[in-house]
């Protein structure tokens, strides 16, 4: 759980940089964030695949009659230690 998560490349357009650090900014501050571009979901998901594998992570999909809202969860006993605006580690409370 050393390890620090890096969720964006050089690459990534700025739309979705912005949504990507609204992501973080939510998992910091309440452990969980709802986002409703996919397009951040994917990329995001696609970094932090190890931790989804290892339960520490959740993202799950909600389908309303209009929108599909995504919710992404961090482990109730982790807590996100920011070290940039796109970067950061998880630790045990």
């Amino acid at each position: 759980m050393n390890k620090i998560i890096n969720v964006v490349r050089l690459s990534t357009p700025d739309n979705v940089k912005k949504s990507i650090k609204n992501i973080v900014d939510q998992l910091e501050i309440n452990n969980y964030a709802l986002t409703y571009s996919k397009e951040a979901v994917k990329l995001f998901s696609r970094f932090i695949n190890e931790e989804r594998k290892n339960e520490q992570i959740y993202i799950s999909t909600v389908r309303d009659a209009k929108t599909i809202t995504n919710i992404i969860a961090v482990k109730p006993d982790l807590k996100i230690v920011r070290r940039d605006v796109y970067s950061f580690r998880l630790k045990v409370k």
